[in-house]
């Protein structure tokens, strides 16, 4: 079995499109206390991004089960949420909140671009 094969990247809770559905919320967490905005006003804007990108994959027809859908949607949230708290624990500001702001920037266009590749390996099968 190959990294790319469909049974790594599609599975009925949670898969490896896991990984960047969590890391969004985790950068509009970031953003909204970069930006100075609301934290709540930030949290709907992310839910809201976060269901419409599920109503996206269903119009463009990216198959997915249902339950994976939902999990999506919720691992924003998670990844939202843990991001404040954390935040808040560890008193990020400065520099170091800039930095790992940056590194979640870059884990997370890196995973997009290779489970895009990987998407892209599988349908030239």
């Amino acid at each position: 079995m190959k990294f790319y094969d469909y049974v790594l990247w599609k599975r009925k809770y949670v898969d490896l499109w896991t990984i960047p559905h969590f890391l969004i919320g985790v950068l509009f967490a970031f953003y909204a206390i970069w930006a100075d905005m609301p934290i709540l006003t930030s949290f709907y804007i992310m839910t809201l991004v976060a269901v419409l990108w599920e109503i996206f994959e269903i119009k463009f027809d990216l198959h997915e089960e249902f339950t994976n859908r939902i999990s999506d949607v919720f691992s924003s949230i998670t990844g939202f949420y843990l991001s404040i708290v954390l935040i808040d624990f560890f008193q990020l500001s400065g520099k170091t909140f800039e930095f790992w702001f940056l590194i979640f920037i870059f884990i997370y266009v890196v995973i997009n671009i290779f489970g895009w590749w990987c998407h892209y390996l599988r349908i030239k099968k």
